[in-house]
């Protein structure tokens, strides 16, 4: 039997959630993981395949991120070493570094960017035996564990087909897992509602570039990391995307707007165009909500159920 590293999370009913909305609303408790997100379900099959099929002994991952931590834990659970490469930090590092550094992973600070530490973590792992460089949400193995969300739904109701999906889309990594799971169930008619902010819509955008009714906007950039210009930034929990990408020193890429974000999560380097492609066979609604409504929504699930979660998690929750 092959090894699992991520949990079986709940689906919770929300009394307070299905009144407002007028029908059944369920929540399924990804921030009930061991890591506190879904990323494990994906990053982790990657991690127990590179070690089965590969003999991986080292995995890299880049950003003070959710991913990295996945990774971090990963590691530690299959017992090899893990390393993430990070920009400087100016002396006041994010609060997710200790959570990395609790889980056994080293912690190497490299240049201003995440493009700096990116390029870092190359050249590691080019010299480093048994290296695995942890990137991109396209990957085969990250898209079959984070397909295992809609698995569980399946079980959870009993196999009573559900009126629609809403999720937060960052990279989409887990968009493509959903969709992916919800027709191995059968279900290639139950939409997806894909939701980001106004200030963090690269899945939108993307989209909406194509020439095809949707096609894959192209990017070299590993669409498991922000932003790649992004620099480290103490006592920041704002930052800009997505076209006018920045942190806190100023830095930015191309494009005309700077537009701030509390939904750092939703910040991606690149959109999965694996996610992109599904798109084109599974019925898929992108909407982009204002970032007051999802720290709203990030207040109202508190309020409702004691539950606090990231603001980018919770902007889903805002259309509902």
């Amino acid at each position: 039997t092959k090894r699992t590293l991520h949990t079986s999370t709940p689906l919770m009913y929300s009394t307070s959630m299905s009144r407002q909305a007028g029908c059944n609303v369920w929540l399924k408790l990804e921030n009930m993981q061991p890591t506190q997100s879904f990323k494990i379900r994906g990053i982790g099959n990657l991690c127990v395949q590179a070690l089965a099929e590969h003999g991986t002994s080292h995995f890299i991952a880049i950003g003070d991120t959710n991913t990295a931590l996945a990774v971090a834990y990963s590691a530690r659970q299959l017992g090899v070493a893990a390393t993430v490469f990070v920009p400087a930090s100016g002396g006041t590092a994010p609060p997710i570094r200790a959570k990395i550094e609790l889980e056994g992973a080293a912690i190497v600070e490299n240049g201003r960017t995440l493009r700096d530490a990116y390029a870092a973590a190359c050249a590691f792992a080019e010299k480093t035996a048994g290296a695995f460089v942890v990137d991109s949400a396209d990957a085969a193995a990250v898209v079959a564990g984070n397909a295992t969300v809609a698995a569980e739904i399946n079980v959870q109701l009993q196999q009573q087909k559900p009126a629609a999906v809403v999720t937060t889309v960052g990279s989409g990594g887990l968009l493509a897992g959903l969709i992916s799971g919800l027709q191995q169930c059968g279900w290639q008619r139950v939409p997806v509602i894909a939701v980001e902010t106004h200030n963090t819509n690269s899945f939108q955008q993307a989209l909406l570039a194509d020439d095809e009714r949707p096609g894959a906007a192209t990017s070299d950039a590993p669409s498991l990391l922000p932003p790649l210009e992004s620099g480290a930034e103490p006592d920041c929990d704002i930052r800009t995307g997505p076209s006018g990408r920045s942190g806190c020193d100023g830095t930015r890429d191309s494009g005309t707007r700077s537009e701030p974000t509390v939904a750092t999560c939703l910040l991606a380097g690149a959109t999965s165009e694996r996610a992109v492609e599904l798109t084109r066979e599974h019925p898929v609604v992108p909407l982009s909500v204002t970032e007051a409504m999802a720290v709203d929504a990030c207040r109202r699930l508190l309020d409702n159920h004691q539950l606090l979660v990231e603001v980018g998690s919770a902007a889903a929750l805002s259309v509902v």
